[in-house]
């Protein structure tokens, strides 16, 4: 209810008129054509790429540049345009696959502050892969996030992969399980005592 309260004061007091044509954009893309112009390309390639796709790298508005920043900002457009409808899809599931890993791995945990940890790095990734399809699909504002694991983006890259890496090593170190018993029979090694 704060949050719902805080809007106005955000977009009269602190939202320069670039940011708020950003968000007007949304409802009517008419309105700025220079400011739609990055999701309007974005949203021709994807439905160029059809059901199927045109090809890896044989897309035509992305491959020849019409789609702005299409390898960090606008890579879902890539995507969706050279793999089609089914390719954007398969990402999709690949990045959803991933966070219910890490959100599952943290439910296994022994410690609380590994479980919490995983949760908010699966919340990070699903949070930034919703925010970069919603611009692509022009349902939100462009404000610059990466998808996670294909933009070109090489902080985001790094701090993605720090976190998965946390999250693995904690779970890693705190699930419990019982020692396995790795005996090996019928093996023989010139080095047998």
């Amino acid at each position: 209810m704060l949050v719902g309260a805080a809007i106005p004061l955000l977009w009269f007091k602190f939202f320069s008129d670039y940011q708020k044509q950003r968000f007007i954009v949304i409802v009517d893309p008419e309105a700025y054509p220079d400011v739609a112009y990055q999701q309007n390309r974005g949203i021709t390639a994807i439905c160029n790429g059809g059901f199927l796709g045109e090809g890896l790298f044989k897309g035509t508005y992305t491959q020849s540049g019409s789609v702005p920043v299409s390898e960090s900002d606008m890579i879902f457009t890539v995507v969706c345009e050279e793999l089609g409808f089914v390719g954007g899809l398969a990402a999709f599931a690949l990045i959803f696959l991933i966070i219910f890993k890490v959100i599952r791995n943290g439910r296994k945990s022994s410690d609380t502050a590994t479980t919490f940890m995983s949760y908010g790095i699966g919340a990070m990734i699903a949070s930034q892969t919703i925010i970069n399809i919603a611009m692509c699909l022009r349902v939100g504002p462009v404000i610059g996030i990466t998808l996670p694991f294909f933009s070109a983006g090489g902080s985001s890259t790094l701090c993605l992969y720090i976190g998965l890496g946390l999250a693995l090593s904690a779970f890693r170190t705190n699930y419990n399980q019982k020692p396995k018993n790795f005996r090996l029979t019928g093996v023989s090694t010139p080095f047998r005592v």
